[in-house]
């Protein structure tokens, strides 16, 4: 088992993303060595998908196709 840095490839992601699953399924108390590993690799995971997969939030009118009347 690697100790856990910053995600760079996404060959990285994927197994970071099989250990979340791994750790996940086996639900580790917080505070235990696995529960801490589940929470640093699961953030470092987040942290990947949010630069590799940007997205623009959209402002109300675009997501419902209605105006937004509130005040701005």
């Amino acid at each position: 088992m690697r100790e856990p840095n910053t995600i760079l490839t996404d060959d990285a992601y994927q197994a970071y993303l099989a250990e979340v699953a791994r750790l996940a399924a086996d639900d580790p108390a917080s505070g235990t060595a696995d529960g801490k590993r589940l929470l640093l690799i699961a953030t470092l995971v987040e942290d990947y998908e949010k630069l590799r997969f940007p997205f623009n939030r959209l402002d109300a009118d675009q997501s419902t196709g209605v105006p937004d009347e509130s005040p701005r």
